[in-house]
C-alpha cells in the first residue's frame, strides 16, 4: 500500500496538505465550496463509489481512500476534484452509474508552471500505486504499469463500459517474463515460452458486485449464478465460501457456474469470490466480491400511533399517523381493512397519513399490515392491531334533586343532586348554567354529584345541568338535563284598611278589620289576627283578603296587634309576613296636681312669681284642652304621654278657695277622647296668728323666778301651718336672744317654751315675733313686747326685835324697796309657816314689823324675812334668833330651798354657832348662788367644803366683809368679826 499525498483548498484559497495512508484506510474530510487534489494517475484508480455523503476512491492496489462530506444527503456534490502527477492536473467528472457505482470522465488542465490558478494544486511527482502482485519492469514507473496494464484489458475485447476507472476487477497475470509483441499471433510473450503461446485471461462479468449484481432473495432461491469471461475452452473454477464449481469457457468466451442455495446461504452479506482459468498455456485468477441481500425488514410501532396504541374519535376525525421501521431505499405498503396504500419512505422510516372516515367508527381492534420491498425486491411483512375507539356516551338524571327534580327553600340547604350513567372510568365534569363544576368518575358505569347551596343561587329558574363524559380514550359525550328551581315566595299583609288608617279606636271597632296582601297566584294562604285564624288562595293574581269581625278584634289601650300570614306555593315554599294594626280604644288622661307650687296649693308667692303651671298625663302624642278657673289652654302630650299647661297670675283669684275648677279633654291620634274634672285649691294669705288672749294682750314682766323656770308663750294659728317661729329679743336691738319653733296643735294652738339660759338676766323691755306659715306656704307675722327683771332687791337688813316672855313680837328693818313677808321656820328647819303681820310701820328709812299676840314667835323658831320686788322677784334674809336651850343653829339648809336666801343674820343671836356646806349655800338661793353672812364677834361659823379666801373685802353700811369663793361664780361675804373656820 502506498501514501497518497494530498491538497485541499478552500473558497478563500486556504491551503492543507497531507498524505492519507492507504493501509490505514484514513479519510479526510471535506466540505462545500472546496477543491481537493489527490496525487494520482489515472490509471492508478480502479473505481468510484457514492457511500452515503462519502466518495470513495478504490486504487487498484485494493486501497480505499475516503472523502467525507464530498456529497450532501441527497447525493448532490459539494467539492471539486483534481487528480495530479508528474505535473499534470485533471478535473475529475462523475456522473451516476449503476447503484453506488460512479463514472469518471478527466479534464486535462494547463501544464504546471504555466501561471495557471490551480498551481496549488499540482504535484510533479507520480504516485506509487501498483496493481496488487505485479512487481513494476526495470525502469517502469509503478504508476505507469497499471495504465498499461488496463489497456492491455482493453485490448481483449473486454465488454463495453469497462474502462480505467469502472472495469470492476484488477488482472493479476501469470507467464513468461518478457515481452515479445513480434509473435505472429499478437500474443503476449512474456520471455518464459518460445514465442507462440497465449496467457489465459479471465474475468468475472456477472453475479457479483463489480458487475454491479446483487443475489436478491429470488436471485437465491434459483442458485447463486456467477458468470464471466475467459479464454475460450479453458476451465473455470470458481470458489465462494469453499465451495467449488467448476466449467469450461465456451467459444464465445464466455462462462457461468450456478451455486445451489444451500452452499451460498442467504442473508445481508459479502462473500468473496476466487476465479481461476487454466489453458495449456498456463493460469490465471481473478478475484470478487458477490454481495448476498435475500431479506429486508420493516416494523410497525402499533404502539405509539397516537402515542398509546389507540385512536378516538378526535384523532380519527383529524387523521392520524402510521409509522414503522424499513430498510433504507425500500417502499412501503399499508394494508388497512383490504385497501392498500403507500407509505412515505424516508431513508430508514415509513409513515403513513390517514386521512378522517378511511376506518369506520366505533369500538373494535384494527389489524394493520405493512409490506416493504427494498432496492433488491427483497419483501418483508408485518402486521400491529391497533384499538379504535370513537365512542362514548353519558346520561343525566335530575329527578333526584330536591326529591322530585324541583328544589324549594328548605331543600335548597341541602343542595342539588343529580346523577346519570358513563362509560366505565369515564371522567365526567359536571357544570350548569348558573355557575359551579364537579368532576367526578363513573367507576361502575353510574356517577353522581351534589351542589351545594353555596355554589348555586336561590331564586326562581331553570338550572340546565350539563354533564361532558371524557372516557379514558379522550372520547367525549354530552348530556344535560333541568332541574326547576323555586326557592322564592313572597307574601305581605296590608293593614292600612283597617280602621280606615291602620289604627282601630273606640268607634271603629264595632266594624272588624280588613287584612289583604299579595302574593304568588294561586297560594295557599293562613291569617292570624286577634282571636281568628283563616285559610284561604289568592287569586291568579296573587291578591288575597280577609275580614276579621269586631269579635275576634282586640281592644285596649295603644298597642301593637300583629297580624301573620304564611304562604305556600306549589313548590312547597313557605313565606311568612307580619303586619301591624294599631288597636287603641282606650285613651287615659290624667291631672296631677301634687306638684301644683310643690304640695298642691298656689300660695301668694307662687301666685305672683310663678302663676300656675298644671300637668298629667295621657297617651303619647294627644291633643290636650286644659280648662282652669274658666280660662283654657291647648297643648300635646310628648311621646312619654306627659303635658303641661301654664296661666299667669291674672288668670289666679286671692284668697282661699279650696278647689278652683280644672277640666281636661284628651284626644289620641287614634281619635279616642276623654274628659276629666279636678279641681286646684287657691290660698293666698294666713288667715289666723294671734297670742293667747288676743292679738295686743300683755305678756307681763318676766322675773327671775319665770325665767329660772323658763317662759312659756302659746296662741292660736291656721291649723296646718309648719312651722311657727317665735323669737325674742331686747326691744330695739336686732341681736335676737333666741329662736324656738312652737308646737302646732291638730285645732290651731301652738306652744313655744324658752329655756332659762335663753332668756337674758337684767331688767329691759324685750320683744317676742312669731311667724308662722301655712300649709299653703303663706306667711304672716305677729309681735308683742314684755319686760324682763330678774334682779331681786337687796335681802331685808334686820335692825332689832322686840322681846317678851311670850316671844318675840316684832322686828324692826331698814325699810325695804318691796313687799315685806315672814315665815317661821322650826329651828331644826324641818317646817316652815306664813307668819301672819299684825302692823307694820315705816318711819324715817325704817320698817317695824308687830306680830298679833296669838303669832308670837316662840323659841325654838327663826324667821326668814322676804322682800318681793314688784317683778315678783324674792330675796330673804334667815333671821336666827337666840335658843335658850343651845347657841348651835345649824340645821339642814337644803330644806330652805324653797327660798331665796340672801342673807343670814346672826347680829341679834348671842354666842351663835353656825355650820353651813357649799353645798348648803348653793342650794339656799335661786338667784346668784351668793351668801351674806352678818354677824358679830360673839358669833362662829364654819364652812363645810372648798373655799377660797380671796383675801378680798367689801363693806356693806359701813361694816367690813370677806369675800369667800365658793366656786362655780359663788360667793360668800361674811362679817369679818365672825369667827370664821373651814373645814
Amino acid at each position: 500500500m502506498s501514501t497518497i499525498d494530498f491538497v485541499v483548498r478552500d473558497d478563500a484559497g486556504a491551503i492543507q496538505r497531507g498524505s492519507l495512508a492507504g493501509a490505514d484506510g484514513s479519510s479526510i474530510v471535506v466540505a462545500q465550496g472546496q477543491d481537493v487534489s489527490l496525487n494520482l494517475q489515472r490509471g492508478n484508480i480502479l473505481s468510484y463509489v457514492r457511500q452515503g455523503q462519502a466518495l470513495q476512491v478504490t486504487l487498484v492496489d485494493g486501497q480505499v481512500l475516503t472523502l467525507q462530506g464530498f456529497f450532501t444527503p441527497e447525493g448532490d456534490q459539494l467539492a471539486d476534484l483534481f487528480i495530479s502527477a508528474n505535473g499534470a492536473l485533471s478535473v475529475v467528472d462523475l456522473t451516476a452509474g449503476d447503484g453506488n457505482l460512479l463514472y469518471a470522465q478527466y479534464v486535462d488542465g494547463d501544464g504546471f508552471g504555466k501561471w495557471s490558478p490551480d498551481d496549488d494544486l499540482y504535484f510533479v511527482r507520480g504516485s506509487d500505486v501498483v496493481v496488487a502482485g505485479v512487481e513494476p519492469a526495470d525502469g517502469a514507473e509503478a504508476g505507469m504499469l497499471g495504465t498499461a496494464l488496463l489497456g492491455g484489458i482493453g485490448g481483449l475485447g473486454l465488454p463495453a463500459g469497462a474502462a480505467a476507472a469502472g472495469l470492476g476487477s484488477a488482472l493479476l497475470l501469470t507467464g513468461g517474463g518478457g515481452e515479445d509483441n513480434g509473435g505472429e499471433d499478437g500474443g503476449v510473450d512474456n520471455g518464459g515460452g518460445d514465442g507462440d503461446t497465449t496467457p489465459p485471461v479471465v474475468a468475472i462479468t456477472e453475479g457479483t458486485e463489480s458487475a454491479d449484481h446483487v443475489v436478491n432473495a429470488d436471485d437465491h432461491a434459483d442458485g447463486v449464478e456467477i458468470g464471466g469471461t475467459g479464454t475460450p475452452g479453458g476451465t473455470v473454477t470458481v470458489v465462494v465460501e469453499g465451495n467449488e464449481e467448476e466449467t469450461t469457457v465456451g467459444d464465445d468466451g464466455t462462462w457461468e457456474v450456478t451455486f445451489p442455495p444451500e452452499d451460498v446461504p442467504g442473508g445481508e452479506r459479502e462473500v468473496d469470490v476466487t476465479v481461476t482459468i487454466e489453458t495449456d498455456d498456463g493460469t490465471a485468477t481473478t478475484t470478487d466480491t458477490v454481495i448476498i441481500d435475500t431479506v429486508t425488514t420493516v416494523t410497525f410501532e402499533n404502539e405509539i400511533v397516537e402515542t398509546d396504541g389507540t385512536i378516538n374519535l378526535v384523532e380519527e376525525s383529524d387523521g392520524f399517523t402510521l409509522t414503522g421501521t424499513n430498510e433504507a431505499g425500500a417502499t412501503v405498503v399499508v394494508t388497512i381493512d383490504g385497501t392498500d396504500y403507500d407509505a412515505v419512505v424516508d431513508g430508514t422510516g415509513w409513515t403513513l397519513n390517514v386521512g378522517s372516515g378511511v376506518i369506520a367508527g366505533g369500538e373494535y381492534d384494527l389489524n394493520v399490515i405493512v409490506t416493504a420491498t427494498d432496492g433488491y425486491s427483497n419483501t418483508a411483512t408485518t402486521s400491529g392491531i391497533v384499538h379504535v375507539d370513537t365512542v362514548t356516551d353519558v346520561t343525566v338524571d335530575t329527578s333526584a334533586a330536591g326529591g322530585n327534580g324541583t328544589v324549594n327553600l328548605v331543600e335548597y340547604p341541602d343542595g342539588f343532586l343529580v346523577s346519570g350513567t358513563a362509560e366505565v372510568g369515564a371522567t365526567v365534569v359536571v357544570t350548569t348554567n348558573m355557575g359551579g363544576e364537579h368532576t367526578v368518575v363513573a367507576t361502575d358505569g353510574t356517577w353522581s354529584t351534589t351542589f351545594t347551596s353555596s355554589e348555586l343561587p336561590d331564586g326562581t329558574y331553570d338550572l340546565v345541568v350539563t354533564a361532558v363524559s371524557t372516557d379514558i380514550n379522550m372520547n367525549t359525550a354530552t348530556a344535560s338535563g333541568t332541574i326547576a328551581v323555586d326557592t322564592e315566595l313572597d307574601v305581605t299583609v296590608v293593614t292600612q284598611n283597617a280602621g280606615g288608617n291602620g289604627t282601630v279606636n273606640a268607634q271603629e271597632h264595632p266594624d272588624g278589620v280588613l287584612l289583604s296582601g299579595q302574593t304568588e297566584a294561586n297560594a295557599e294562604v293562613t291569617v292570624t289576627f286577634g282571636t281568628g285564624s283563616y285559610t284561604i288562595n289568592a287569586d291568579g293574581a296573587g291578591a288575597w283578603s280577609q275580614v276579621f269581625p269586631a269579635s275576634e278584634v282586640p281592644t285596649g289601650q295603644l298597642h301593637d296587634e300583629v297580624a301573620t300570614v304564611r304562604a305556600v306555593d306549589a313548590a312547597g315554599n313557605v313565606a311568612t309576613a307580619t303586619g301591624v294594626v294599631v288597636v287603641d280604644t282606650v285613651i287615659n288622661v290624667d291631672l296631677d296636681t301634687s306638684g301644683v307650687a310643690d304640695d298642691g296649693i298656689v300660695n301668694f308667692v307662687e301666685r305672683r312669681d310663678d302663676g300656675l303651671t298644671l300637668s298629667g298625663t295621657s297617651d303619647a302624642f294627644a291633643e290636650i284642652d286644659v280648662t282652669f278657673n274658666g280660662v283654657s289652654r291647648s297643648t300635646s302630650a310628648d311621646g312619654d304621654g306627659n303635658w303641661t299647661a301654664s296661666w299667669p297670675t291674672s288668670a289666679i283669684p286671692l284668697g282661699e278657695h279650696p278647689a278652683v275648677a280644672v277640666s281636661v279633654r284628651a284626644e289620641d291620634a287614634a281619635g279616642n277622647v276623654k274628659t276629666i274634672q279636678r279641681s286646684v285649691e287657691v290660698d293666698t294669705f294666713v288667715n289666723q296668728l294671734e297670742f293667747d288672749a288676743g292679738a295686743d294682750a300683755d305678756i307681763g314682766t318676766v322675773n327671775g323666778a319665770e325665767a329660772a323656770q323658763g317662759l312659756t308663750i302659746g296662741g292660736v294659728v291656721e291649723q296646718g301651718s309648719n312651722p311657727v317661729m317665735v323669737s325674742i329679743a331686747r326691744l330695739g336691738s336686732s341681736a335676737v336672744m333666741a329662736t324656738e319653733q312652737a308646737t302646732v296643735f291638730d285645732d290651731g294652738t301652738w306652744s313655744v317654751t324658752f329655756d332659762a339660759d335663753d332668756i337674758d338676766q337684767g331688767t329691759y323691755d324685750a320683744t317676742v315675733t312669731v311667724t308662722a306659715t301655712d300649709r299653703a306656704g303663706n306667711t304672716d307675722s305677729i309681735s308683742d313686747n314684755f319686760a324682763v327683771d330678774t334682779d331681786p332687791n337687796a335681802a331685808p337688813d334686820i335692825e332689832d326685835y322686840t322681846d317678851s316672855s311670850s316671844g318675840v313680837k316684832g322686828f324692826s328693818m331698814l325699810t325695804p324697796d318691796g313687799v315685806v313677808d315672814v315665815d317661821e321656820v322650826q329651828f331644826d328647819g324641818s317646817s316652815a309657816t306664813d307668819q301672819p303681820i299684825g302692823q307694820r310701820s315705816d318711819f324715817d328709812g325704817e320698817t317695824s314689823i308687830r306680830f298679833t299676840s296669838e303669832n308670837y314667835v316662840q323659841d325654838g323658831s327663826h324667821l326668814i324675812v322676804t322682800d318681793t320686788d314688784t317683778a315678783g322677784n324674792t330675796n330673804s334674809t334667815l333671821f336666827v334668833l337666840d335658843d335658850t336651850a343651845t347657841n348651835d343653829v345649824s340645821f339642814p339648809m337644803a330644806n330652805l330651798d324653797g327660798y331665796n336666801i340672801g342673807a343670814i343674820d346672826l347680829e341679834l343671836a348671842e354666842d351663835t354657832d353656825l355650820t353651813i356646806s357649799v353645798a348648803d349655800i348653793k342650794a339656799m338661793s335661786d338667784n346668784d348662788d351668793n351668801l351674806i353672812i352678818h354677824g358679830g364677834v360673839d358669833d362662829s361659823v364654819t364652812l363645810e367644803g372648798t373655799a377660797t379666801d380671796t383675801g378680798d373685802t367689801q363693806v356693806i353700811n359701813s361694816q367690813t366683809y370677806k369675800v369667800v369663793d365658793l366656786g362655780d361664780d359663788s360667793t360668800l361675804l361674811i362679817n369679818d368679826q365672825i369667827q370664821f373656820s373651814t373645814i
